[in-house]
């Protein structure tokens, strides 16, 4: 009879598709087939083997898929065969040279003649080309290995080899093209849901600095489902987003709207690669020059060559929500057509606020007809104020410091660029004062940056905006320090001013809002701008937001300025925001139009900032608007929220190479 080659699985043990190497004399499992032929006896066993539990060995050896083991029944024939002719050699230890099972594993105790009896194994059957070398050759064996990884990739596999699929793993790589990524865990601690939420991601802390920009995308891994989403990549120089290397710089920033559930955690990914690729598009956040031909001459929009305009409209899903004012100045009126005070010559500043849907939100208006003419005036001032010293009387002009765009000042100049999930603004400003008697001539103190983000997030009907502010001293003047801590409304850092008008005047244009403000402990404190004669002063720590709310029909909208972080001055981190109202009621003051109101944030420690020629602030505040509802503060409270505590990220760096089949 021919013989068949019959691989005995020597010292090796197959475990849920992985090979693990065993030593040749270690135990293995009891019920291996190669266990029983190398040593004799099955694990624990005092005698020999029977012969039907070998038959039986054997017989589920000749279940495995290699093409040249032999059927059972052929290999049990053999068997018989060989008791028929009644040879009682047939396990002697010259049949089992040593080239076929080592001497130590056919020991006399192992294999003793009576062991394998006549009826057990036929000379052809062990024959030394029955377990020569080439029948554990990698061909017979290479369908069943597979290496074990140090990570779960989630594909239903068990891919580390520990015996079980684990939830604990990481999405399967999603385009070979791009053969690096960072996995980022983004962990919600708060009780809000994060929908279409803002987040933003420094390229050196990520750990992608050094990736070509073109190569870069972003994928969310969720319900076993990889889904590319936009993004924006921040590339700044210093004149803004100008740098065009092609190169992620530690600086850089990266851009997401992430969704998160509340108490809960979810997965992006940032594939990237060091070689450049044709760079991806996304929708983006549109800007627009407004009154071109007057105003400012230095803005540029997108790269474009530097030309004047009045304003920048931002489109938020194609529709206008706001007008970034470029001019000098706004006209509060006093019925001699004359700036109240120099703090009226406002440089940039937000005007004509809307939500996406249309509603209007305090808007500034120009009432040309009826009773008188003068505008209704809402506005939003973007970056600090000083007021030099304290204010001395109203009938007297006041040396305010503010950021102005100086056409004479080459440094002053206005960036905008349309971008992916938020258009953004650069406008660099003088920190400037030319009240007549008070800073003449014009002191040009210092410089002032904004740089603002207008999002789009989709459905969200509401206006969601970020500023960034750093300011500096120019080494050589100062300012005098404020005193007078009741004047909170004359240092500020971000504010919004609002004028109305008497009930006698102007009746129709009458409007009551009411302000409030919530303390770091969670109280909050109002008041309104009304026609009472009154004025109202005062300031609470927040860590939260102030705002302000419609209190009569029709209720057109809610504005919100809420801190992030704490302000930083002279490289020091100020203790606290403050959030401040000045309700300047009708002719309480002898103003005879009514009254100007403010609302702001600001940090005690300002009234001092600029007694140092070398002082410098840098601070974040966000601008939230929204519809106004039963739910004014709630909204606010989920806003700041989410501003406080970003989710928590970690990141891991992965490799293509890692991942089997890439």
């Amino acid at each position: 009879m021919a013989s068949r080659a019959v691989p005995l699985f020597l010292g090796v043990v197959v475990v849920a598709g992985c090979v693990r190497f065993a030593p040749n004399h270690g135990s293995v499992g009891r019920d291996s087939a190669g266990d029983v032929i190398a040593n004799g006896r099955d694990a624990g066993a005092d005698d020999g083997i029977p012969a039907d539990v070998l038959r039986s060995k054997l017989a589920d050896l000749g279940d495995s898929q290699t093409e040249d083991l032999p059927t059972p029944d052929l290999l049990v024939g053999d068997l018989n065969a060989a008791a028929a002719d009644g040879r009682d050699d047939l396990a002697a230890p010259d049949v089992l040279a040593p080239d076929v099972l080592a001497p130590d594993v056919l020991a006399p105790d192992v294999l003793a003649p009576d062991v394998l009896a006549p009826d057990v194994l036929a000379p052809d059957v062990l024959a030394p080309d029955v377990l020569a070398p080439d029948v554990l050759a990698p061909d017979v064996l290479a369908p069943d290995v597979k290496n074990c990884l140090s990570f779960e990739i989630c594909n239903g596999i068990d891919d580390d080899c520990d015996q079980s699929v684990d939830n604990d793993c990481v999405a399967p790589w999603w385009n070979s093209a791009f053969p690096r990524r960072r996995r980022l865990v983004l962990t919600n601690t708060t009780s809000e849901t994060f929908l279409a939420e803002p987040l933003f991601l420094d390229a050196a802390t990520i750990g992608f600095s050094g990736a070509k920009e073109s190569s870069v995308r972003v994928v969310r891994w969720s319900g076993g489902v990889a889904a590319e989403i936009p993004f924006a990549l921040h590339d700044w120089d210093q004149d803004g987003l100008g740098d065009s290397d092609d190169v992620v710089d530690a600086d850089d920033e990266l851009l997401l709207l992430v969704d998160i559930p509340a108490n809960a955690r979810a997965e992006y990914y940032i594939y990237y690669d060091t070689s450049s690729h044709s760079a991806v598009s996304h929708p983006k956040v549109t800007v627009e020059l407004g009154g071109a031909g007057s105003g400012f001459p230095r803005v540029s929009v997108d790269g474009a060559a530097p030309s004047s305009a009045r304003h920048l409209r931002f489109l938020d899903g194609g529709k206008a929500v706001y007008q970034l004012m470029l001019e000098d100045s706004i006209p509060f009126w006093n019925q001699s057509s004359t700036y109240t005070f120099e703090s009226s010559a406002i440089g940039p500043r937000i005007n004509a606020l809307s939500l996406p849907d249309g509603r209007v939100v305090y808007p500034t208006v120009n009432h040309t007809t009826g009773q008188g003419i003068g505008p209704l005036a809402h506005t939003i001032r973007l970056g600090p104020l000083r007021l030099d010293g304290n204010f001395s009387w109203f009938s007297q002009q006041q040396a305010f410091f503010q950021p102005r765009l100086i056409s004479a000042a080459a440094h002053s100049a206005v960036r905008a660029f349309s971008r992916p999930i938020a258009a953004v603004t650069v406008i660099d400003a003088e920190f400037y004062c030319d009240e007549p008697n008070k800073c003449s001539p014009a002191k040009d103190y210092g410089d002032v940056r904004l740089v603002g983000y207008l999002f789009d997030r989709g459905n969200q009907n509401e206006v969601l905006m970020r500023w960034r502010v750093t300011a500096k001293m120019n080494g050589s003047n100062t300012i005098s320090a404020t005193t007078k801590a009741a004047e909170s409304e004359y240092f500020s850092l971000a504010s919004y001013l609002l004028e109305g008008y008497t009930e006698a005047q102007f009746g129709s244009l009458i409007d009551i809002d009411t302000t409030t403000v919530k303390n770091k402990n969670g109280a909050t404190f109002s008041a309104s701008y009304d026609t009472s004669q009154k004025d109202d002063r005062r300031c609470v720590d927040t860590d939260s937001w102030i705002l302000m709310s419609d209190t009569d029909s029709p209720q057109t909208g809610v504005v919100a300025l809420l801190p992030e972080g704490l302000p930083r001055l002279n490289g020091n981190t100020a203790s606290s925001w403050r959030g401040c109202w000045w309700a300047d009621g009708q002719n309480a003051l002898g103003e005879p139009n009514g009254f100007q109101c403010e609302w702001h944030l600001s940090a005690s420690a300002f009234a001092n900032w600029g007694s140092g020629a070398n002082d410098t602030t840098d601070y974040r505040y966000w601008i939230y608007a929204y519809q106004p509802s039963a739910n004014n503060q709630k909204l606010a409270n989920q806003r700041a929220r989410r501003i406080a505590k970003p989710p928590t990220i970690q990141s891991t760096f992965e490799r293509c190479s890692d991942f089997p089949g890439c």
